[in-house]
Parts: structure tokens; sequence; C-alpha cells
């Protein structure tokens, strides 16, 4: 029977802190939320779902854009039918229960928005898990055996000692001794023959608080490494002797990459969709988040190339100039 404790007018089971598939639930859930974010859709018609398109966009990799009896919408799409000179579908296929089966060609009436060139390379393969599916399913498994770590940690470093007795009477009685000492009772009279039944093994708790410091650290990196992989800034505490400077430096390239490559394919659909609607659309990327710094990059120097007191060597005595007449 599952241990239960009562928060906040609701019953949570103890156990579903160590349910690895729960912990993956919520920190895929998490992951979503933050890749949500990450994109601002710009001068769209009012009547479209933003927030749809990029459910998709983020799980799937790719969402139509179409004009139906003069309204405009995004939904989920299958591209089929027609093949151009490169073997690429051109028939955009929408099926809704509201709409009903709707057809427009490709770049003509109709336009699929992808995330990545890759989404658009495998667009033709219905019910792929294209966009950042795998990076944050990957990630969420990664985060959610962590937090099961964490909560087991944090469990038994709660431990202080197992208590040997004779008889079940005597561990009933310690039980109730132990109980009213943890409520606040400050002493216990029990009989003599209590105190010499029973053996006190203390367990040594020294190392857990170091555990589940480096088990949050690990929380934290594998955060930062998920922003990473998409080009974002992550400011968190992130232990940089766990990195390794030149695996760093020799990605970075990459992963500065990344968000662009996503904002130029979006970019690329929305160039499409003002062509034949006539619009002004674009995709920015949310200025609440910040661009990974590429360490390769050349800064300009802030101290400009002045070389004053840093060309005096070490040990030479440093002299004003002498005025001129």
């Amino acid at each position: 029977m599952k241990e239960k404790i009562k928060y906040s007018n609701r019953i949570i089971d103890i156990e579903s802190a160590l349910d690895v598939g729960r912990n993956y639930a919520g920190a895929f859930a998490e992951l979503f939320n933050y890749a949500s974010q990450l994109f601002i859709f710009k001068d769209f018609p009012e009547e479209v779902d933003i927030d749809y398109a990029i459910e998709n966009l983020l799980l799937t990799g790719n969402i139509a854009f179409f004009k139906d009896k003069s309204k405009y919408y995004f939904l989920d799409a299958f591209l089929g039918g027609t093949q151009n000179v490169t073997y690429r579908p051109t028939d955009i296929q929408v099926s809704s229960t509201i709409l009903g089966h709707l057809e427009f060609t490709n770049e003509e009436n109709g336009v699929m928005l992808f995330l990545t060139p890759f989404d658009r390379a495998v667009a033709q393969c219905p019910g792929f898990e294209g966009g950042l599916y795998h990076l944050i399913s990957r990630t969420a498994i990664l985060l959610a055996d962590n937090i099961t770590s964490i909560n087991c940690a944090q469990m038994n470093s709660r431990v202080a000692a197992i208590c040997g007795v004779e008889t079940q009477n005597d561990a009933t009685g310690v039980e109730e001794t132990l109980k009213e000492i943890y409520m606040g009772k400050p002493y216990k009279v029990v009989k003599s023959s209590l105190l010499s039944s029973f053996q006190v093994n203390p367990l040594s708790n020294s190392t857990s608080s170091k555990t589940i410091t480096e088990l949050v650290e690990l929380h934290q990196y594998i955060l930062a490494s998920f922003f990473n992989a998409i080009g974002i800034q992550f400011n968190g505490n992130m232990k940089r002797e766990r990195l390794v400077t030149d695996e760093v430096n020799a990605n970075s390239d990459a992963l500065v990459l990344s968000i662009d490559v996503m904002l130029n394919s979006l970019n690329k659909g929305c160039e499409s969709i003002n062509r034949i609607f006539g619009l002004n659309t674009s995709v920015e990327l949310n200025p609440k988040f910040e661009r990974l710094e590429n360490p390769n990059e050349e800064k300009p120097d802030d101290k400009g190339d002045d070389k004053n007191d840093d060309d005096v060597s070490d040990g030479e005595e440093k002299t004003d100039p002498e005025p001129v007449d």
C-alpha cells in the first residue's frame, strides 16, 4: 500500500516521487514550455492560432498555412500527391472535422512551414516525430532519472539510525518514544528494561549533502545542454570543471547556428506566405532568450590600442615625460 501525505488539500503518493515515468512526463512538459517561448510570430492575421502552430512545429516539424473562405488558418497537414522535379510532393492535404478535406498546392495557394531543413526533407513521412521532439524527449529522460535520484537521496538523508530490538513489544515502545520526541516532547519515561533491550546503529550521512549538491548541479548541466543544443544561452549554476574547453570551442559554431537555422527555415516560409497572400509576416527570436556566445568570434578590444602602463616592464621605473620648452 502506498504511503500518502496531504498537501494543499491534495493527496500525494510518496512513491510518485520515485516514478521515473511520471517524472519524465513532468520534465517533458517543462522543456516543451521553455521551447514554446523561443519564437515570436509577427504580423500574422489575428484569426490564426499561433500557439497551435508552435506546438506542431516543435513536435512534428511542420505546419500548413492557407486561406479558406476569406479566413486564414494554421493547421496540421500532409504533403502528398504530385511530385516536382526533385521528387518532393507538392500537394498540401488538410483534413478537418470543421473545414472538411481541403487540398492546396504548396508555394502556390498554400504554404508548409518547416522548423528545420531536415523536417522539409522528411515531410512526406506521416507520423514522423520531427521538430525538437527527439531533443526534448532525450533530455526529459535524463532529467527524469536525475530527479528520481535527487528524491531518493533526500529521502535517504533523513534516515539517521536503525534500532535493533528483541521483541515486537519493544519495537512498538521504541517507535512511540521516537515519535513523541520528534513531535517536540523534550523527554520520555520508559522502563529500564526497554533501554537495555535495543541497540542504536547510526547511519553515516556525511556524503548525503554532497550527493544532493552534485545531483542538483547535474540537473542544471542537463538543462544547459538542452538550451546550448539549440544555440541559446542558459544562465544556470553549471560547474565549469564539468566542461572541456576544447570541446566547447570545437562545437560552438554548430551551436550558435542552430537557432539561426530554425529562424531561416521559418522565415523562408514567411517569404512565401507574404508573396502569395500579400502579407508581411516574419518570425523572430524572443528577446527573453539570448544567443549562445561563440568563443571563437573575435570581440573588439575595449581597452583600445593604447599601451601605457602595460608597456612598462617589471622592475622598470615609470617616469613622467619632460616638459617641452
